[in-house]
């Protein structure tokens, strides 16, 4: 089963519908409407309104689709057979979740009844010190890991090309203040490939210290992997 929606279980990684979420809905190559839903769960009905033609109130006449994209944004585009939406490189941090907004997921159907399935995977990470101010994520080859992207759809969503490329992913601790230990974190990013594995750099007030994964390694969309205290032990410099 899909895991769709903008919140996070810490514990079983399922997700849900919020009530206030907003998506974009396009009919084919059209402007983008705004639908908001006022439930909360792992099945929601968003309202709103748009132009179809539809046959018999049941489902679209001719090969033109419905697409979905969470979150709404007014910027996300739709060309009848790609999405592009963006994903920010500085996202914000929610303590045992994803920041609201941040968990991109995509859905087209012909009818009125849409599966929206995640785009992007999740790096969930951990602090061993109670005195980090913000941390970054980056692959050791400059690989692009946020940006704007333009997404097809054919069963599940995939990344097709990435129109303006971000390189670097920053968190800063909520409130101003410092990341808590033991407490989980989310990075979220495109689907990619490290062939010269990536590095996590942690940064105090006036000190900076990164943990280098040397390996390969590849973030496939749909899964969260665990780097848990790897500040822990870290030379931290000026």
């Amino acid at each position: 089963e899909p895991e769709v929606r903008n919140t996070i279980d810490n514990n079983t990684l399922k997700t849900t519908w919020t009530e206030g979420d907003a998506i974009n809905v396009f009919f084919g190559a059209s402007e983008s409407s705004r639908f908001v839903t006022s439930q909360s769960g792992e099945v929601a009905q968003f309202k709103g309104s748009i132009d179809v033609v539809t046959g018999g109130g049941e489902g679209l006449t001719d090969d033109t689709s419905l697409w979905g994209i969470y979150p709404y944004d007014s910027r996300n585009t739709c060309d009848g057979s790609t999405v592009t939406l963006s994903l920010p490189a500085v996202q914000e941090a929610a303590e045992n979740t994803f920041a609201v907004g941040l968990f991109p997921q995509i859905a087209r159907s012909w009818n009125f009844y849409m599966t929206f399935y995640n785009l992007c995977g999740c790096i969930r990470f951990t602090v061993a010190n109670s005195d980090i101010r913000y941390v970054t994520l980056s692959g050791n080859n400059g690989e692009a890991v946020a940006g704007q992207a333009r997404i097809s759809m054919e069963g599940t969503p995939a990344v097709e090309d990435i129109l303006s490329s971000e390189t670097k992913l920053t968190m800063y601790a909520p409130d101003g203040g410092y990341f808590k230990p033991g407490i989980d974190y989310y990075f979220v990013l495109y689907p990619t490939s490290f062939p010269k594995g990536l590095t996590i750099t942690y940064y105090k007030d006036t000190s900076v210290a990164s943990y280098v994964h040397p390996n390969a390694y590849t973030l496939t969309r749909n899964k969260v992997v665990r780097f848990k205290n790897r500040d822990s032990g870290l030379t931290f410099e000026n």
